[in-house]
């Protein structure tokens, strides 16, 4: 919907059964706000055991969700019906990180990045996955 190098603005249409995967926002803080119909968010959660498991939040309309920079969730439309919502990001959207769940562990899956600020989302280079994937492992031993 709108972009500058301070912010990005993204309105979502989410069919019945839409999915993004397990994903980050790279270096942004970030906001979602449901404007009708629903949808869950999954996040990565460690029990007191060290177990990881995926804790789900049904976001309903009117919910507005904020993150921080590093925030891991999936955003799923379960429902039967169309779901529509409002996503800004600060600063704008330069990468994302996917992953997946292996044992307890988060595993980098895919780097997606843009350097001219398009909104269009290419495949990292091997560089760039190795730096997030040491940036992954950092945040993973604190």
């Amino acid at each position: 919907m709108a972009r500058t190098p301070d912010f990005d603005a993204w309105l979502i249409a989410w069919p019945s059964g839409g999915k993004v995967d397990l994903h980050d926002h790279g270096h942004s803080t970030g906001a979602v706000s449901v404007i009708s119909g629903a949808l869950v968010e999954a996040v990565p959660w460690r029990d007191d055991s060290g177990r990881l498991s995926l804790v789900r939040h049904e976001l309903q309309a009117g919910v507005t969700l904020g993150f921080g920079a590093g925030h891991v969730h999936d955003v799923t439309n379960e429902s039967d019906h169309q779901a529509l919502s409002l996503h800004v990001y600060s600063p704008a959207l330069t990468s994302m990180t996917f992953y997946e769940v292996a044992g307890d562990q988060l595993v980098v899956r895919e780097v997606a990045w843009t350097d001219d600020g398009s909104g269009e989302f290419e495949d990292a280079t091997p560089e760039q996955a190795l730096l997030t994937q040491r940036g992954v492992a950092a945040a993973a031993s604190r």
